[in-house]
């Protein structure tokens, strides 16, 4: 659904949204990649895909408080 790179308090990172189907339920994801040190860092969340919209607000607060020191 969206690949897309990004710059968060002057670290780049990428940002992918996509959806999974299993057993007839659909599953959107949410992934932050992060680098940093030699690190590799991801930041996943996922929910079911109907319920999804109601938690992005809250999602991208909280994947934008991530900092890497």
């Amino acid at each position: 659904l969206e690949s897309e790179k990004r710059v968060l308090n002057g670290n780049n990172y990428l940002r992918l949204v996509f959806q999974l189907s299993q057993d007839n339920e659909s599953y959107t994801f949410i992934q932050h990649f992060h680098t940093h040190k030699q690190k590799f860092y991801i930041l996943t969340f996922s929910s079911d895909t109907r319920e999804f919209d109601s938690y992005l607000k809250s999602i991208d607060k909280m994947f934008s408080s991530f900092k890497l020191k």
